[in-house]
């Protein structure tokens, strides 16, 4: 029913290819990119995503929105280390974490909140 991103560093496009395929087939897709990761980082997907039309922002607050957690239906959360890069995927000594508990969920999908309804 829903899926929303924290991201600092969102490059992955199999995982941007899967959002935009979840959205048209009417998930709720949101998300939260760190700003200046977004603007740098050649092959960033967040601009893709936006073009595609999903629900997705740039994190306005100073410093680094250094979080990298995925929450599925408000249930399920994968968070850790791992951004969602190529190299998190194929080079890097990474870690994820995927936990199904809603009272857990709860806790991310109230930080996603708070910094999706900051994020412009």
């Amino acid at each position: 029913k829903s899926v929303h991103v924290l991201a600092y560093s969102f490059t992955q496009d199999k995982l941007a290819s899967a959002l935009i395929k979840a959205q048209k087939s009417g998930v709720d897709v949101k998300g939260v990119f760190d700003r200046e990761s977004s603007e740098d980082n050649t092959g960033a997907d967040f601009y893709t995503l936006e073009k595609a039309g999903l629900d997705v922002r740039l994190d306005r607050e100073p410093g680094l929105m250094h979080i990298k957690a995925i929450i599925v239906d408000g249930k399920t959360v994968a968070f850790g280390s791992y951004n969602f890069t190529a190299s998190a995927e194929n080079k890097n000594d990474e870690n994820v974490l995927i936990i199904t508990d809603e009272a857990f969920a709860g806790t991310f999908e109230r930080a996603f909140d708070r910094i999706y309804a900051k994020a412009k």
